[in-house]
């Protein structure tokens, strides 16, 4: 397979199982535990379920929306994925957006149960730099790993990006500090480490696949090369 076998196009309502499966796999990192579930106490198919709920408003500016996603087709099956918006291009950060859609469709049991965890889950925030464009939630199934799907999906997110917010000249992501292995493939596409914070508290492993946050970032013009 080399990378003509593969079609990118935007994603559409009728994808919303293959990106609810891709938020929870990027979530995962290299580990097993999803932080949308653990946090929240729920299991990966109720987080699953309530993901794709709320992923049929279409809220901009966040992850959990898929207007903000491409996929990548083989033989019309989709098998990769990512999202990228612009961070607060409406005046309204996305960690507001997404609290915003927990609050209107996960239980109330499971805001309580992220709430009594709040101390441990705000030791794991990163600011998102404002006027940025963020890549989120990236997913290649294993079978397609090394065709260079990342590269092509982080292209064309950085080209429609490019066309619409022409002020726009950096990119980032957001990663665990634990999983090695997207950091060293991000490395070799050329983006640097900012900043991470990392958790002091014993109890991390339990709802993050990692004991701390890191993002990096990369010119927008070096992602168009």
């Amino acid at each position: 397979m080399n990378n003509r076998n593969y079609h990118i196009r935007r994603a559409t309502e009728s994808d919303i199982p293959f990106l609810v499966k891709t938020i929870l796999g990027a979530d995962a990192g290299n580990g097993h535990i999803a932080s949308y579930a653990a946090v929240f106490g729920l299991s990966n198919a109720d987080a699953s379920k309530y993901i794709g709920e709320m992923m049929t408003e279409e809220m901009e500016g966040c992850e959990l929306s898929p207007l903000h996603f491409l996929v990548a087709e083989y033989e019309h099956d989709v098998v990769a994925a990512t999202a990228a918006w612009v961070e607060e291009s409406d005046g309204i950060a996305s960690w507001v957006v997404r609290s915003a859609l927990f609050q209107e469709y996960f239980p109330p049991t499971a805001i309580e149960h992220a709430q009594s965890i709040s101390e441990l889950a705000q030791s794991m925030v990163l600011k998102r730099t404002p006027g940025t464009m963020q890549l989120e939630s990236l997913f290649v199934e294993p079978e397609h790993r090394g065709k260079g799907l990342a590269r092509m999906l982080f292209a064309e997110q950085a080209r429609l990006v490019s066309n619409s917010f022409p002020d726009v000249k950096i990119a980032q992501l957001m990663t665990y500090t634990d999983n090695t292995p997207a950091i060293g493939a991000y490395e070799k596409m050329g983006f640097t480490k900012i900043r991470e914070t990392i958790s002091n508290n014993p109890n991390v492993l339990k709802y993050y696949p990692g004991r701390g946050m890191l993002i990096m970032e990369i010119e927008l013009k070096n992602l168009l090369k």
